[in-house]
């Protein structure tokens, strides 16, 4: 008799220690599910790094873009109107008329007292 009542108390045991496998197994998963959420190859942090490189790509491309609207109206300008075209090289290609004398001054590096605050 000491015998049958071992099986049925280990039987009734065996119950819960099931479940708390079960449980364990579970969470387990749901751990490893949840890790490569977060750091998997298209996981969170990966998806976040790429948002972020998308923004400052379009920001980048927003800036090219309105410099290139820029030299698209210079250049239309430079072809299209001789008086901003004689401006132009006048100012940044220190051509000058004829009769005209162009000073061009050195620039200067501040005095070294004057740096140091003497």
């Amino acid at each position: 008799m000491a015998t049958k009542e071992a099986t049925t108390r280990t039987g009734a045991e065996a119950t819960p220690m099931r479940w708390k496998i079960g449980v364990i197994a579970v969470l387990a998963v749901n751990a490893a599910l949840a890790y490569t959420l977060w750091t998997g190859d298209n996981g969170i942090i990966h998806y976040r790094d790429m948002r972020h490189k998308q923004q400052t790509l379009e920001n980048r491309i927003s800036a090219v873009q309105q410099e290139n609207r820029r030299l698209s109206r210079e250049i239309r300008l430079l072809q299209e109107n001789s008086r901003y075209l004689a401006y132009t090289l006048r100012a940044e290609g220190r051509y000058v008329h004829p009769d005209e004398v162009l000073y061009v001054f050195p620039r200067q590096a501040p005095d070294r007292e004057d740096a140091h605050g003497q």
